[in-house]
């Protein structure tokens, strides 16, 4: 089993969300940014780095929203959705490292999106949470 941290970014009342990089595992559907997690690393620090590595954002990661066992044919995913915060001003030097897409999405429209299987469960909790 993987075990995977997501970001949950709100901006200006809407979601930020990423394409999976071509080459990866479902790449090209939509997720909440994040990644693997590594050997001895804690889930913030996950986070944190992940969002560095792959949109050149600092963050700092708070509450855990969300948890979730999806298993796709390749592989099982423990899924870790946390809330986190954009430090001031740093939306606008995001950049694609991976040269994925990026798009920031109103609730009522995140089911019009390709999303990785794992994260409709996510998106179904945030649309009933509102």
């Amino acid at each position: 089993m993987i075990e995977v941290c997501a970001a949950v970014i709100r901006v200006n009342n809407k979601f930020l969300i990423t394409t999976r990089p071509e080459g990866t595992h479902l790449s090209g559907q939509w997720e909440f940014p994040g990644g693997k997690l590594e050997s001895g690393e804690s889930h913030f620090d996950c986070i944190i780095r992940e969002l560095r590595e792959e949109l050149s954002l600092n963050v700092i990661p708070l509450d855990k929203l969300y948890t979730l066992k999806w298993r796709y044919r390749e592989k099982t995913v423990l899924l870790h959705f946390y809330r986190a915060l954009l430090l001031n001003s740093e939306f606008s030097k995001i950049t694609a490292n991976d040269g994925q897409l990026i798009d920031l999405v109103s609730t009522n429209r995140l089911r019009n999106y390709n999303f990785v299987e794992a994260d409709k469960s996510f998106i179904n909790y945030l649309c009933f949470a509102k």
